[in-house]
């Protein structure tokens, strides 16, 4: 809104608490905890993302709080901006809602705009696992390898949610599954943190490399082997 003074936050209900461990990202962390990265960074006064120490605790968001964070934090980068169309369909999309994602780009909005974090709708398709929306962005030409500003495509929302089905349509559709984040991790890394054993299965008859290295030097085998997970070690392994 055009002026709007942005008052302080009144927590609407208690937040939890989430302890930075070695090699967190303030983008790995909200994708994980399903909270805006924007609302993280706002809610905790962090300044440069990437300046996250081990052990600091991070106040997080929650629900309702969460997207007022968000609201408040964008009012405060731009007072001077209403809500325009293309904010609208990313939040419409966040939020799941297929009509009004369709509506919007029946009226002209571009598939390709994004919120201040680089995300766009088609991430947010891919991370509900909203197959109509996300084939109808698609269609409206949605650019599968978009990245948002930590370097994560729509593959990697798929992947971090283990949402097999996805991953196969953004694969078709002509994702990257060797384009890595900022941090030089891949979709693989990110199906191989939680488990999703039908994600990395999908990812690596795609061409995926379990080899990969990351910025730390870790690979997608490596990080198998660190939580335990036997079954995965041995798909990956399967596949050097």
């Amino acid at each position: 809104v055009v002026g709007a003074v942005v008052e302080p936050l009144a927590m609407t209900r208690p937040p939890a608490d989430y302890v930075v461990k070695a090699g967190d990202t303030l983008f790995a962390i909200s994708a994980a905890l399903g909270i805006p990265s924007a609302a993280l960074q706002h809610a905790n006064g962090i300044e440069d993302p990437d300046s996250l120490i081990p052990g600091q605790r991070l106040t997080i968001p929650q629900g309702d709080f969460a997207t007022e964070v968000l609201h408040r934090s964008s009012l405060e980068a731009n007072p001077e901006r209403e809500v325009t169309a293309w904010s609208k369909l990313v939040l419409a999309a966040r939020a799941g809602d297929a009509a009004q994602v369709n509506r919007l780009l029946e009226a002209g909005t571009s598939a390709n705009e994004t919120n201040s974090d680089g995300e766009s709708a088609l991430m947010y398709a891919a991370w509900h696992s909203e197959m109509a929306m996300l084939e109808r962005l698609l269609i409206a030409g949605a650019k599968v390898n978009q990245r948002n500003t930590d370097g994560w495509t729509a593959l990697m929302y798929a992947a971090i949610k283990g949402h097999a089905r996805v991953i196969s349509a953004l694969v078709n559709a002509g994702a990257d599954v060797q384009r890595s984040a900022r941090d030089g991790r891949t979709p693989l890394f990110a199906a191989v943190w939680n488990g999703h054993t039908q994600a990395v299965q999908v990812l690596l008859a795609a061409g995926a490399d379990p080899q990969t290295r990351d910025k730390t030097g870790s690979t997608p085998i490596a990080e198998a082997e660190a939580s335990g997970n036997r079954a995965l070690l041995a798909l990956l392994a399967g596949h050097q």
